[in-house]
């Protein structure tokens, strides 16, 4: 061996070990340079974390840049405020996973071990239950529950549970349909799970079998295509939680130590090439079991390049390059005065009819709120009149059947 071979190798165990043992990393970043800038390093979402049970689970960011994620053995919703503050929103009970927002109404959803639940943000008090487990089929009688879930941008809801079922539910409650994937297809135990409503198709984590696959799904009733399952991607040991950036990169979670991308995120392209990984860090505990950006579903939020990873002892983020895929809208309104279109304005010119709230009947005469913090108009005429003050942050206004009018900044 030369002198120059030697010089290179001890550069690479050097930057490794102190990569490693680095106080403020959980783990280390092999992701290219179009991703992630030199020397970024893994970080906990929270500036203080009490003890944790094991598989921390569904992290989701609100509009305001709040992280919530699930305790799973323990039942805890936890939420990590932008200062890293991180309190205990609610106890549902002994199992708690993956978590998401609605596209319609703002709320939190939660996957129980027998309910999917609409909660406030605030209080964690259940706002409404939109599916239900009378059955037992989620758990088949085991430790486990409903699992992950995914929204279209009208409210239908894709979720899965620990066995071999994956669920639609729509919005409207008119339709239920269980996938019942027969033992043909192997163990499944259905995982993360991402419904990309522009491209047609839907990411689904095949845990059992280490790895991802895709379905094509109706534009129309928003149905999964069972006969155009595929697998995308290098085999994963272990895939769990599932995310996607704005790129159409996405990144999954191997919730196991062993395979080719152990305790990592893998990043893959939209080919499913793999691009790199996170390795998030054992020792501390650290290890990749679920991950979604910092983007809020309506394109707002302050941290949208920002990577949430969540782990056995809590929640860790990443500052990547790229920002989070921003789920679309279903329709969408011009507006005259841009991001300051409130300030100041006593009217703004709107057309048609719209709701308030969860409701699902459409009322001429008001418009929905929100941002996720109770901004509210009222409709007079064809006029929007603000009736609540709106604090500083993104106000998203919805039409009846859950079109999006507008999504305008407020200050």
């Amino acid at each position: 061996m030369n002198s120059a071979k030697i010089s290179r190798c001890c550069c690479a165990v050097v930057c490794l070990s102190m990569t490693m043992t680095s106080a403020q990393s959980y783990g280390t970043i092999n992701l290219p340079a179009s991703l992630c800038e030199s020397g970024t390093v893994i970080q906990r979402a929270a500036t203080s974390t009490p003890p944790l049970n094991q598989w921390c689970e569904g992290p989701a960011v609100a509009g305001n840049g709040t992280l919530f994620f699930s305790e799973q053995m323990s039942g805890n919703i936890w939420k990590v405020a932008l200062d890293g503050a991180m309190t205990k929103l609610v106890n549902v009970g002994t199992y708690s996973n993956g978590l998401d927002f609605h596209p319609l109404t703002g709320h939190l959803v939660v996957c129980e071990k027998s309910r999917i639940a609409e909660r406030d943000t605030a209080t964690g008090a259940v706002l409404k239950t939109i599916a239900l487990d009378d059955a037992n089929a989620w758990t088949g009688g085991g430790s486990g529950g409903s699992n992950d879930l995914t929204f279209a941008s009208n409210g239908d809801m894709f979720f899965t549970s620990w066995n071999q079922h994956i669920y639609f539910h729509s919005n409207d409650g008119a339709v239920h349909t269980d996938w019942n994937f027969p033992t043909a297809y192997g163990t499944c135990n259905w995982n993360g799970i991402e419904y990309i409503e522009e491209k047609g198709f839907i990411y689904v984590c095949q845990y059992g079998k280490n790895r991802v696959v895709t379905f094509k799904v109706n534009a129309a009733t928003h149905l999964i295509d069972t006969s155009t399952m595929k697998q995308f991607g290098p085999a994963i040991n272990s895939p769990d939680g599932i995310t996607v950036d704005s790129n159409y990169n996405v990144y999954v979670c191997s919730n196991s130590a062993q395979g080719s991308y152990p305790n990592s995120v893998v990043v893959l392209d939209s080919s499913g090439k793999a691009l790199g990984s996170i390795k998030m860090a054992q020792a501390n505990s650290s290890v990749a079991v679920n991950c979604v950006f910092g983007t809020s579903m309506s394109g707002g939020g302050p941290n949208p390049h920002t990577l949430y990873v969540t782990g056995d002892s809590g929640a860790f983020k990443i500052q990547l390059k790229v920002a989070g895929r921003v789920r679309p809208a279903t329709t969408a309104l011009a507006l005259p005065y841009g991001k300051d279109c409130f300030h100041g304005r006593p009217a703004l010119p709107l057309q048609g009819s719209a709701y308030y709230g969860n409701s699902t009947a459409a009322y001429p005469g008001t418009l929905a709120f929100f941002d996720f913090r109770g901004v509210k108009l009222t409709l007079v005429g064809n006029k929007a009149y603000k009736s609540a003050k709106m604090s500083s942050g993104m106000a998203v206004v919805r039409t009846a059947g859950g079109k999006t009018a507008l999504v305008t900044t407020v200050r």
